[in-house]
């Protein structure tokens, strides 16, 4: 069996991109994954970056190249599979040691480097890595159509990357201990909304809340999550002195989808101020459509395109007017998941992605 050492600088238990990508081929191809930690029910050789326990700070990226480098020049595969920015610079050096292996490289995020921009030092060397890894690589992957048109323009590629989408349905659960804690909220006759996802500045969460507040008692909202913004954030929850309004710490991937059945809509933000924001790629919205819930989301160009052709949800960067909307056409929005789920699944994707394998392998 070929293999495959596929790398990410990142805590893979988080990290369903990857998960997915290791999943998908490991049926074909011996795949060695190098990440921080190790994945949970992946048939997979996992190295995990040694003496590194989380992202952040220099020695540990350091320490993450010389790893990457060093275990992929041992392992000797056929594919070098590079995640992510992070992965540009071992990409990059382990494609000059080694010529006989074929090189991808997956572009989670859109980073385009603006003349007028003034970027510090490290995100310079960042965006040469990536340029560099962008131009040498057999195959470059990108997660929108969108993303990999202005890709192939900005790096003057011969062909656009391949899009993979990132297509994430939860899997089914059950969470008893959550929906008992929150048994008096779960039992108050209301339309019940949910934030599910990082908790950070700038997801207009304050607004939601007054939203929500505003909307009086037949409303209610939970926001799960852990990040940067969450004290702030409950402490508002708080001052409201609404029992309907809620926020508590990050659920476990694996069992997110028993706490999302309990609600009417999904809440999601995708900024528009950086071409990577504007030309997103919402695996929040797969999440949500595969539960059945119709969403609500600002005015985010990307997402606006996917429900103005599926109808699953409504985009207005006025949250009042949105819920109402949603409340009201909830059951036409319910009707269309089902052709949403059926023209966007994950088997497609998982196929593409070993196709897009077995071509770069005859490159």
């Amino acid at each position: 069996m070929k293999k495959i050492f596929m790398m990410v600088y990142n805590d893979i238990s988080t990290d369903a991109r990857v998960m997915r990508a290791a999943q998908a081929l490991c049926s074909r191809y011996e795949v060695y994954l190098y990440a921080v930690g190790r994945p949970e029910g992946l048939d997979v050789k996992s190295i995990p970056v040694k003496n590194c326990s989380s992202i952040g700070g220099k020695l540990n990226n350091l320490r993450f190249i010389l790893g990457a480098v060093t275990n992929c020049l041992k392992i000797k595969p056929d594919i070098v599979y590079g995640h992510d920015i992070f992965s540009a610079i071992p990409l990059v050096i382990l494609r000059l040691l080694n010529k006989k292996s074929k090189y991808v490289y997956d572009a989670h995020e859109l980073f385009i480097k603006h003349k007028e921009v003034k970027y510090p030092l490290l995100d310079r060397i960042q965006f040469f890595f990536e340029a560099r890894a962008v131009k040498t690589s057999d195959m470059v992957i990108c997660a929108l159509r969108q993303r990999g048109e202005i890709m192939m323009k900005y790096h003057k590629l011969d062909k656009p990357p391949v899009e993979i989408k990132n297509i994430s349905y939860l899997p089914d659960a059950e969470y008893k201990a959550f929906t008992d804690k929150f048994e008096s909220f779960f039992k108050t006759e209301s339309f019940k909304i949910i934030y599910a996802g990082g908790i950070l500045p700038g997801r207009r969460l304050d607004k939601l809340i007054k939203a929500v507040n505003e909307l009086g008692k037949g409303y209610s909202l939970m926001i799960v999550g852990n990040g940067p913004d969450y004290e702030r954030i409950k402490h508002l929850a708080e001052e409201t002195g609404n029992n309907n309004i809620i926020v508590t710490g990050s659920v476990p991937y694996r069992k997110l989808s028993a706490v999302l059945k309990n609600f009417n809509a999904g809440y999601l933000y995708y900024p528009t101020d950086n071409d990577n924001n504007l030309y997103c790629a919402p695996n929040k919205i797969y999440e949500y459509a595969g539960v059945d819930l119709p969403i609500i989301s600002n005015e985010n160009p990307t997402v606006m395109s996917m429900f103005n052709e599926y109808k699953i949800g409504v985009c207005n960067d006025n949250i009042t007017e949105a819920i109402k909307y949603v409340e009201q056409f909830r059951n036409d929005l319910l009707c269309n998941m089902e052709a949403f789920r059926n023209n966007n699944t994950l088997k497609g994707e998982e196929e593409k992605l070993a196709e897009a394998m077995e071509l770069c392998e005859s490159l």
